[in-house]
């Protein structure tokens, strides 16, 4: 079996969805103040937008 290797553009992407996503979750169960829930969602958009930038993916859809 061979080992393929992902570009880092797409971990990238998949860990702002990941973080994006727990930040989400975090919040249905802990109350977040605007300023961290803010934060945590910039963060997380901000490094999406980094991986479609460095490396030019075109999202599907």
């Amino acid at each position: 079996m061979k080992n393929k290797k992902l570009p880092p553009a797409k971990i990238l992407i998949a860990i702002g969805l990941l973080f994006m996503s727990a930040t989400l979750i975090i919040q249905h169960y802990v109350s977040l103040p605007d300023t961290w829930l803010g934060a945590l969602m910039g963060f997380s958009i901000g490094i999406m937008i980094v991986a479609l930038v460095k490396k030019k993916v075109r999202p599907t859809g």
